[in-house]
C-alpha cells in the first residue's frame, strides 16, 4: 500500500464520525492494518494537561482490563513522549527502563516486543499519544515511521475537530436552555401582569354595560376605572416591548436606550437609580448595542429579584480602546464561589445570560461582591474591546 493511499484511507476513517471514541477506535484499527502491527492504543491528555487518559486499545484481549487507564505526563514511555513531544522507538520493551514492572508483566503475557510511540499533535500542541506495537522482532522502516507521523497528526486534527463539535453542541444546548428560560419568564410576565389587566378590563366592560342600563349616574366612575385599566395595560405592554428590543437602540443608540430604560426604572422601582453616561462620539453596531443593553438589563433584573437594594448605580464610559460598563448595587451581595461550585445545578440563568452575552463580545466580565470599598452589594464589571462594537468605516 502506498503512503498516499494509506493516508487517504486513514483520513476517510477519521471523517466518518465526530463521536470521539468511535473515531479513535476506527482510526487505531486502520493504523494497525496499514503498518501491519499487532496491538496499539491511543491516549489523550485530560483537561488538566497533566495526565494521559487511555481512550482506545487493540490487541490486548483478556489483558485489556489490566492496562493502566491513566498515565502521568513524564511517567513511563507514553508519559515521556507526551512530555517531550518526540517520537520514541523501542525494539525490546522488556529491557527498557521506562517500562514499569506491571506493564512488563502484561507485555510478557501478550508477547509484544517492539513499539513506536508518537505524539498526537494539532496546531503545534501535543494532544495525546499513539502507541503501535508488534510481537515479532522487527524494525520499523523510515517510511513506516514517516507514515505514522503523518497519521498521528491527522488524528490530532480529528481530535480537535471532535472536541470542537462537542463544545459547539454543548454551547447550543446551553443557549437553548437560556432561550427557553427567557421564554418562560416572558410568558409568566404576560400572565401575571398584562393578561390579568386585560381580564379585568373585559370584566369591567360587563359592569359598564349593566351600569349604563340600570344606574347611568354611576357610569362616569366605571368608565374612569376602565380608562385606568386600559392605560395600565398599554404601559405594561410598552415596557415589555422595550425590554425585548427597544426601538431607540436602532434610532439613537446604546446611550439613549440605557437613559430611557433608567428613567422607566426610576418611575416603577423602589430603589434609587443613578446613571453616568460618557460614551463619546461613536456609533455601535446594532447587534453590539443590543448585546450590551441586554447585559445591563439582565443585571438590573437580577438586582430586582435577588439583591433587595436601596441604591443602584450604572456607569458607562469609554477609555482608550475599550467600552466600560458597571452596574453596582448596595444589596445583599452574591456568593460567587458557591455559585461557581454548583453552577450546572444552581439555575442562575440571569448570570448565565450575562456570561454568554459577554462571550459573544469577547469581553472581560467580572463579578465583585461585596462591591468595591464596601461591605455589601455587588458590582458587575464589563470591559468590551471597541473593535467588536464599532461600525466598519464603509458602513453608514
Amino acid at each position: 500500500m502506498s503512503e498516499l493511499t494509506a493516508l487517504n484511507q486513514v483520513a476517510a476513517t477519521l471523517s466518518q464520525s465526530l463521536d470521539l471514541d468511535k473515531m479513535l477506535e476506527a482510526a487505531l484499527t486502520n493504523v494497525l492494518t496499514v503498518v501491519r502491527a499487532d496491538a496499539g492504543s491511543i491516549a489523550l491528555l485530560d483537561s488538566s494537561g497533566k495526565n494521559l487518559d487511555l481512550r482506545t486499545v487493540y490487541g490486548f484481549d483478556r489483558n485489556l482490563q489490566m492496562l493502566p487507564r491513566k498515565v502521568a505526563v513524564g511517567s513511563g514511555l507514553q508519559g515521556s513522549v507526551a512530555a517531550s513531544g518526540e517520537m520514541v522507538v523501542v525494539h525490546d520493551l522488556a529491557a527498557d527502563a521506562r517500562v514499569g514492572e506491571e506493564s512488563k508483566e502484561i507485555l510478557a503475557r501478550t508477547g509484544l516486543r517492539g513499539a513506536a510511540i508518537l505524539p498526537v499533535r494539532s496546531r503545534g500542541r501535543v494532544r495525546g499519544v499513539l502507541s503501535v506495537m508488534v510481537r515479532r522482532t522487527r524494525h520499523f522502516s523510515a517510511e513506516e515511521l514517516a507514515l505514522l507521523t503523518s497519521i498521528s497528526q491527522q488524528i490530532g486534527v480529528a481530535v480537535d475537530n471532535a472536541n470542537l463539535y462537542t463544545d459547539l453542541r454543548e454551547e447550543r444546548d446551553r443557549i437553548i436552555a437560556v432561550h427557553e428560560k427567557v421564554r418562560h419568564e416572558l410568558v409568566r410576565d404576560l400572565h401575571d401582569g398584562t393578561a390579568q389587566v386585560l381580564s379585568a378590563m373585559i370584566m369591567n366592560m360587563e359592569v359598564v354595560k349593566r351600569t349604563a342600563a340600570s344606574r347611568p349616574d354611576l357610569l362616569p366612575r366605571e368608565l374612569a376605572y376602565l380608562d385606568d385599566l386600559t392605560r395600565q395595560a398599554n404601559r405594561e405592554i410598552r415596557q415589555l416591548l422595550f425590554q425585548l428590543r427597544p426601538v431607540i437602540l436602532e434610532t439613537q443608540g446604546l446611550a439613549a436606550a440605557i437613559a430611557v430604560y433608567a428613567e422607566q426604572l426610576r418611575r416603577h422601582e423602589s430603589y434609587a437609580l443613578y446613571l453616568e453616561l460618557s460614551t463619546g462620539d461613536f456609533k455601535l453596531t446594532s447587534q453590539a448595542s443590543g448585546t450590551v443593553f441586554a447585559i445591563v438589563q439582565e443585571a438590573l433584573n437580577n438586582i430586582k429579584k435577588h439583591a433587595h437594594a436601596s441604591t443602584v448605580w450604572i456607569q458607562v464610559w469609554v477609555e482608550r480602546d475599550y467600552l466600560h460598563v458597571t452596574v453596582t448595587d448596595d444589596g445583599t451581595g452574591i456568593n460567587m464561589a458557591a455559585i461557581n461550585a454548583q453552577y450546572d445545578q444552581h439555575g442562575s440563568f440571569g448570570l448565565l445570560n450575562i456570561r454568554e452575552r459577554a462571550r459573544l463580545l469577547d469581553a472581560k466580565l467580572e463579578f465583585v461582591s461585596p462591591r468595591p470599598d464596601a461591605c455589601n452589594g455587588t458590582q458587575i464589571q464589563l470591559i468590551v474591546p471597541m473593535d467588536r462594537l464599532l461600525h466598519d468605516k464603509d458602513e453608514g
